[in-house]
């Protein structure tokens, strides 16, 4: 490994600090929105209790309020910076990167959307690449939440599992709003994350060739 995309916040990474051998480049790639970070909002949720998250999440609404986010992580123009920087760094890497938020899922999964289709996977496979999330963390989020309900923080596990794991639609919503704002995934990679045509046909060659 070579270098570390961090698409953490401030206050994520001042919890968790990365832990780096020798010769690797740590690069601070934050998508987060300061007015409304899901991360701080979780965080509020729980220390609220079981009637604040009924209230915040309940009927639907922890789902919407995931489908909402994924829109935003294409249509924000700060978080399409950090990720256009990201893209340009795995297309210009000379040896393995490696990029990570705090549960690998939904910033991890939509660079990891864009990394597949931009080298010309199948949307159902990239689906497929998505969901696989939650089998993944399945094990890590049981444990969660039995440490959270014990703590009586959590009565309704179920009301938290839209934010702990994936669904189709969030990943369906970014790529609905890279229709809708950019006409196509190309203008997203030209217009949305700032590539130009040779960064993107260095790209395709670094994911497609061994």
């Amino acid at each position: 490994m070579t270098e570390d995309l961090d698409f953490r916040s401030p206050a994520e990474v001042a919890t968790a600090p990365d832990a780096l051998p020798p010769g690797v480049r740590r690069t601070a790639l934050p998508v987060y929105d300061p007015r409304a970070d899901l991360s701080h909002t979780m965080g509020a949720l729980l220390a609220g209790g079981p009637a604040a998250q009924q209230q915040a999440l309940g009927g639907g609404k922890g789902v919407r309020m995931m489908d909402a986010y994924y829109t935003w992580l294409v249509s924000d123009p700060a978080a399409g910076k950090a990720f256009g920087a990201a893209v340009r760094a795995v297309a210009d890497g000379r040896g393995p990167v490696l990029y990570h938020c705090t549960q690998g899922k939904d910033r991890t999964g939509w660079m990891s959307a864009v990394l597949l289709t931009a080298a010309g996977v199948p949307r159902t496979t990239v689906d497929q690449d998505y969901l696989a999330s939650n089998h993944y963390l399945q094990a890590s989020d049981d444990h969660q939440l039995a440490q959270l309900r014990a703590a009586g923080k959590v009565k309704d596990p179920a009301l938290l599992e839209p934010v702990l794991g994936v669904r189709q639609s969030y990943l369906d919503a970014a790529f609905d709003e890279v229709t809708a704002k950019y006409g196509s995934f190309d203008g997203y990679l030209g217009k949305g994350l700032g590539l130009d045509a040779a960064t993107e046909r260095k790209l395709r060659q670094r994911l497609t060739t061994a």
